[in-house]
């Protein structure tokens, strides 16, 4: 019992060295502009930043600095606009949603290039094309397939 006393007295005061701060930041009309986290100066755990309006305009989850795994923006209306999933330092899988709150397009980001396949969405929903990206640069187009709005396969347009 003494061995426990002893080791929590010696244990306990350097749990504390950690600092951890509750940040909260104001827009000039008094409106919440955002709210989170600092452990040891990063950000940390779930951030939010909001519009002037009051509506959310972004959710993020940080990790060391690093945002990690799903982060949402909206638009002022407060439909999401993007979700982003975050799998690696430089990896994620974006989907990007209209104003309406309409899905857009879709797909992945090597580093700061498109990677994989990506797809693009009609305002109904309906896939218009798919596109194949290696990763590699800006124009690197491995295949490309197009749909017309009756969900028919067409040529692609350039």
């Amino acid at each position: 019992m003494k061995k426990i006393i002893l080791i929590l007295l010696f244990t306990i005061p350097f749990l504390g060295f950690g600092q951890t701060d509750s940040i909260k930041k104001y827009h000039e009309n008094g409106q919440l502009e955002s709210i989170g986290i600092l452990n040891n100066g990063k950000k940390d755990g779930v951030w939010k930043e909001y519009y002037k309006n009051g509506q959310l305009k972004k959710k993020e989850k940080y990790k060391d600095r690093m945002l990690d795994g799903e982060s949402n923006y909206y638009h002022k209306n407060g439909n999401l606009k993007v979700i982003n999933y975050n799998w690696k330092k430089w990896t994620l899988y974006s989907k990007y949603y209209n104003i309406h709150g309409q899905i857009e397009s879709e797909g992945g980001f090597k580093d700061i290039y498109k990677d994989g396949s990506w797809k693009y969405y009609y305002k109904d929903g309906q896939i218009k094309k798919e596109i194949v990206w290696t990763g590699m640069s800006k124009s690197n187009i491995i295949s490309k397939k197009c749909w017309n709005e009756n969900g028919n396969k067409i040529e692609c347009e350039e």
